[in-house]
């Protein structure tokens, strides 16, 4: 069945874009109305959903979905209980990287357990023994997600027992066999690193604060981002490049170790062509955003990075030595986290980045604290939050463009989600919380508080925050499906943590605790309850999808390929590869109507006039029909892609990171 989508590009002399839906027939425009019609599978729409057709859960399915959300409500606190025991460095592995004579490139991973080699040598050596299994192994580690590897080191030769067990690593200096010893046997966070740590980055943004070339630099950023002046010194922004400052000259004049610069982030160690360790700097032309010290507010713990460079990543975290026992205090990436010790009886919003934070509250006067992502809202996060006492916490994280939601397998927004999941995280914990939502003022654009109160005041942020509501008011309103929802996550967090326990006990089962024991069997066995829960959920509900992350089931939607055979879509700006799913959109030259509004360009009534624009011209119409679902700010817009050998009328490419995510089929 077709749904026609009526898009009012403008309605007497109100210039404010609505999307309605009909199930058939055409609608009356009043006078001055400019409308287009589109078949489209599946409907588009910003107010309301069509229910499942799907058969409705029976009594024993609906009960068992409903005991296993009832089921370990503080699955969290396992989880945590589960992992404490061990050290930080055991949850993960060491990747090592080998090359044959054609440098063609072999890849293994090796537990990092010192019990399991401690009878191992580390040796310096002038030249290779006899039986030597490895020769020029890098180290290092593998990013989970984007699978690129940081290399750290180099170790010349392994030699491996009858059990392929490492019995002794060679190096040619002992510079190369101390950096694989702390990374492999791990080492303490001590008192003498934190204060280099505190005493590097504190000197480096002073510094930088008073260079010509940084101060310019932050004072453009500041002007493109629309911040009153004097903003970026009240945060504490400071600009980094090589021009600004020399790392390595900075670091010798003032008495540094480049190690402790290594582990304060702005250097980078890697294996020089004589095998020994030398340092580059690390994250040049950007920007840094300072996090301070808890106990030392005068004192820079560490920073994140916001990059200036073209196609490099928007934010960066800052990067953690990994070789560390344990996360300390001070890598803790919760901003104004440092300031938690005086807000208790106090209101909190809690929302996303350093930069909406600090404009949120520089501007109205309100505590706001603010996560790295809406993904990354931790345990150790919500502790500081109980442990600070507030009256009250409001979330508040951005309102995304209506094109991200249907992306989503129950037409939610990530960030949507992220808000009733934090919520109740927050209520469990017994904090009194609700969810505010940023009003839609750029019809359908992506908006955050920043944009929010540097456009239009305090005035509608306000009464945004007046208007919050119960997490389980949110989800009604938001239409969030509650049950995929929180089955989804608990299954992700209960594996990812399942996944650093059997990391660390890989080598060394026997030495697990009893504790530990029971508590990972009572989470391996809610873990498999879960996702029979939501098999079972998928399997009724969403018969045509496989997982949360899918694109709404009322979609045609185009799969990802794999790595030998991967679906590609051919453009005039080069090749993309469907990495995730993406949807189709399809229409007809019958559906296109009159419009005359310039944010929706002329078209005439006769249907046939269609053929006689320019492709540069059909181009223009779609891409002004598109982009209140998928608005420019956030989205680009390609003509004429090729697809399965047949030409289609345009792709839809994320701006950030240049992967589609529609395509409208040709007329």
């Amino acid at each position: 069945m077709k749904f026609k989508i009526w898009y009012i590009c403008s309605m007497l002399k109100n210039a404010t874009v609505f999307f309605f839906l009909s199930l058939s027939g055409y609608a009356y425009a009043g006078a001055g109305a400019c409308i287009e019609v589109y078949n489209v599978v599946p409907k588009i729409t910003r107010f309301s959903k069509i229910e499942t057709q799907n058969p409705l859960f029976n009594e024993a399915q609906a009960k068992q979905i409903g005991q296993v959300l009832r089921e370990s409500p503080a699955f969290e606190k396992k989880i945590q209980a589960m992992l404490n025991p061990f050290k930080r460095y055991e949850m993960e592995a060491l990747f090592f990287r080998q090359r044959n004579q054609k440098g063609d490139p072999s890849y293994f991973t090796l537990n990092r357990n010192a019990d399991l080699l401690a009878e191992a040598e580390l040796v310096v050596i002038t030249k290779f023994p006899k039986g030597v299994s490895l020769t020029n192994v890098e180290f290092g580690y593998q990013n989970q997600h984007s699978k690129k590897v940081q290399n750290l080191g180099v170790i010349p030769g392994i030699m491996l027992d009858a059990n392929g067990l490492p019995t002794r690593f060679l190096f040619y200096n002992q510079e190369q066999l101390e950096v694989f010893r702390a990374h492999y046997f791990g080492r303490p966070f001590s008192t003498k690193m934190r204060t280099a740590i505190l005493d590097i980055n504190t000197a480096l943004f002073k510094y930088l604060e008073t260079q010509p070339v940084a101060l310019e630099k932050v004072a453009e950023f500041e002007k493109k981002r629309g911040w009153p002046e004097g903003t970026a010194k009240k945060i504490g922004l400071v600009y980094y490049s090589s021009e600004a400052v020399d790392l390595l000259v900075f670091g010798k004049k003032h008495g540094f170790d480049y190690a402790d610069m290594a582990s304060a982030g702005w250097l980078k160690p890697y294996v020089n062509k004589h095998g020994s360790i030398s340092y580059r700097e690390n994250y040049n032309d950007s920007i840094k955003i300072p996090f301070y010290d808890e106990t030392n507010p005068s004192k820079i713990a560490f920073w994140r990075t916001r990059n200036l460079r073209s196609g490099a990543p928007k934010y960066l975290s800052w990067p953690k030595d990994r070789s560390l026992f344990e996360e300390a205090p001070l890598f803790e990436e919760f901003y104004n986290s440092w300031n938690l010790n005086k807000v208790k009886g106090k209101r909190i919003i809690l929302t996303e980045g350093e930069f909406k934070c600090a404009i949120g509250e520089l501007t109205t006067g309100v505590f706001h604290i603010g996560v790295p992502g809406i993904g990354q809202f931790y345990t150790s996060m919500l502790d500081k939050i109980v442990k600070a006492q507030p009256s009250e916490v409001v979330v508040l994280f951005d309102r995304d463009p209506i094109g991200k939601a249907l992306l989503r397998l129950d037409e939610v927004t990530d960030s949507q989600r992220a808000s009733y999941l934090i919520a109740k995280q927050l209520e469990a914990a017994g904090i009194s919380v609700k969810v505010a939502t940023l009003p839609d003022v750029y019809n359908g654009k992506k908006i955050g508080i920043d944009d929010l109160l540097l456009s239009h005041g305090t005035a509608p942020y306000t009464q945004a925050l007046d208007q919050a509501v119960t997490a389980d008011a949110y989800a009604k309103a938001f239409k969030i499906d509650v049950p995929l929802s929180l089955l989804t996550d608990r299954r992700n967090k209960i594996r990812r943590a399942v996944q650093k326990y059997d990391t660390a006990n890989s080598s060394a089962a026997g030495f697990m605790s009893i504790d530990q024991r029971a508590i990972h069997i009572d989470l391996q066995t809610y873990l498999t309850h879960v996702e029979d829960a939501l098999r079972q959920y998928m399997k009724v509900k969403y018969p045509e999808r496989s997982q949360m992350l899918d694109p709404s089931d009322r979609f045609v939607v185009i799969k990802p390929g794999t790595t030998l055979d991967p679906v590609t879509i051919q453009t005039v700006e080069g090749n993309f590869d469907v990495s995730s799913p993406i949807i189709k959109i399809s229409m007809t030259t019958s559906d296109v109507k009159n419009c005359t509004s310039l944010s929706c360009f002329s078209i005439s009534r006769d249907s046939s006039q269609w053929s006689h624009l320019t492709e540069a011209e059909k181009f223009k119409a779609l891409s002004a029909a598109l982009g209140a679902i998928f608005p420019k700010d956030d989205y680009t817009f390609i003509s004429s892609p090729v697809f399965e050998d047949r030409p289609h009328a345009l792709l839809v490419i994320r701006k950030e990171t240049r992967t589609p995510v529609a395509i409208v089929e040709q007329f």
